[in-house]
């Protein structure tokens, strides 16, 4: 549990840490090395956050009501994040949001922003979130903005939402004109 802290130099080091808050935020790293000034570093993680809403209400965020009030109730990431001055990357080796598991890769830069994202997910049960969709006459999906700056591709496994159960779903966004 080695911590290296130089502020001259603007630089953080630890072998291994922790962070618990209450119940609700469990934060350990390993080999963390972040030198803030040039926004250079990485990090190793584990993270499990509960009881998402009740944590966004007290940190004075508000989230849209869900369909299923127990829903968002444990997220949890294993992965690293590297940061070299204006670009980023995140990789989630094993990831679990309720009974959702995915992993992935999202990577960018942040001056412009671009964001290139590249996640598989297992099984989502939609109908946990939003309302099952209705029989009747189609409704037309919102136009993606002109700069979306978000690429890449969201590989779903199973989708279950009221009455659909999809296999092998990909969501793909391709509309951004700025590339990471």
């Amino acid at each position: 549990q080695a911590l290296r802290l130089n502020m001259a130099q603007s630089q953080l080091a630890v072998q291994e840490g922790a962070l618990t808050v209450g119940d609700d935020l469990a934060l350990q790293v390993q080999t963390v090395g972040l030198d803030w000034k040039t926004l250079q570093g990485h990090l190793a993680y584990q993270i499990t956050i509960r009881r998402l809403p009740q944590l966004a209400a007290r940190w004075g965020l508000s989230l849209p009501k869900w369909t299923d009030p127990n829903a968002l109730q444990r997220l949890t990431s294993t992965g690293t994040v590297q940061l070299d001055n204006s670009h980023f990357q995140w990789a989630v080796t094993q990831g679990e949001l309720d009974d959702s598991a995915w992993t992935g890769k999202i990577f960018g830069t942040w001056n412009p922003l671009a964001i290139h994202v590249n996640l598989r997910v297992a099984q989502l049960n939609l109908g946990r979130y939003l309302p099952a969709p209705q029989p009747g006459k189609a409704s037309p999906l919102p136009a993606v903005p002109q700069q979306w700056p978000v690429t890449g591709e969201i590989h779903v496994a199973k989708l279950l939402w009221g009455k659909i159960n999809a296999r092998d779903l990909v969501i793909r966004s391709t509309a951004s004109k700025a590339r990471p």
